[in-house]
């Protein structure tokens, strides 16, 4: 199985919705939208490339290409999203103005090319912007009105000739170190902060999609579930075994590894929906969307229970 399948897209709640805005196209024959063109309708609703219509709630912001994952700067006046199919890799949006700042790719060279399947993170001070590659991660200068300058390529570990596929990021407490999830390993790397120098890696459920930090423990999403074992029906992805039920390879369980990254051990598994995909965290709870359950798991972390 391909790992695509495990990465099915997550709504991510933002200040601003973003809309993708392409060349002109008109709905599939057979969707019911007859001869109406892809993009904002007269009535101010929007027709998308996969023949849906929505009417966004609030403001909202078009542009170019597909916007995945997105981070919104500590102050608050801009956001940045991973832009696939667009006029840049990156585009930032003006949260006060509701317009595009800009759509950037760094120079030919510089990383792995291409987003990958989230993982953006700005600084405390919002100064800096690291952001996954398949390959690497990229540390990006802020300037003060939010746009990007001088990408770094920092490198992550690969394993037997797979690329690490970031995913998921968060500063430790103190902001001291970074985590992140390695989707194409099944690993949790803790980099130092200042330098992007590997710190450890550590070994959590298969393809770790999100990590949020709760009380200097590190939660983790494992959209592939737990490791397989003897006996499990099973589906290769990404060279991975992933424990899958007999209807269409899709994994048929989900887990949530709470680690500690200062020592590096996964102290609790929690079982939870299946293909476990985005995390928030509030107060000591951890809120966990379920993708291919269309359902909600909620962690207690004081009480180490569901």
């Amino acid at each position: 199985m391909d790992k695509k399948i495990l990465r099915k897209g997550v709504a991510i709640p933002a200040a601003a919705l973003m809309l993708a805005a392409g060349g002109t196209a008109y709905a599939a024959v057979g969707s019911g939208w007859g001869q109406r063109l892809i993009g904002r309708q007269s009535d101010g609703s929007v027709l998308t490339a996969t023949n849906q219509l929505v009417t966004p709630a609030g403001s909202s912001v078009e542009q170019s290409g597909r916007p995945l994952s997105l981070a919104v700067r500590p102050d608050g006046l801009t956001a940045v999203n991973e832009t696939w199919d667009g006029k840049g890799l990156f585009t930032v949006t003006d949260l006060v103005g509701h317009k595009v700042l800009q759509q950037y790719s760094p120079p030919a060279g510089t990383g792995s090319g291409n987003v990958s399947y989230g993982g953006l993170l700005y600084s405390p001070d919002g100064k800096t912007l690291w952001a996954a590659q398949p390959g690497n991660l990229l540390r990006f200068t802020v300037a003060p009105d939010g746009t990007l300058s001088e990408p770094v390529a920092v490198a992550l570990p690969s394993a037997n000739g797979k690329k690490p596929i970031p995913a998921g990021l968060a500063y430790t407490p103190g902001g001291q170190q970074i985590l992140v999830t390695l989707n194409g390993t099944n690993m949790l790397a803790v980099l130092d902060a200042a330098t992007g120098t590997l710190v450890r890696q550590i070994h959590v459920g298969n393809a770790p999609r999100d990590v949020v930090v709760v009380g200097g423990h590190a939660f983790v999403a494992n959209q592939g579930g737990r490791p397989a074992q003897a006996g499990d029906r099973t589906n290769s992805s990404y060279g991975t075994d992933i424990v899958a039920n007999t209807d269409n390879g899709s994994p048929s369980t989900g887990t949530v590894s709470e680690v500690d990254p200062a020592n590096g051990t996964v102290v609790h598994s929690y079982v939870v929906g299946l293909a476990p995909s985005a995390l928030l965290a509030h107060g000591s709870d951890v809120f966990v969307a379920n993708s291919n359950s269309d359902t909600i798991s909620v962690i207690d972390t004081t009480a180490g229970k569901v």
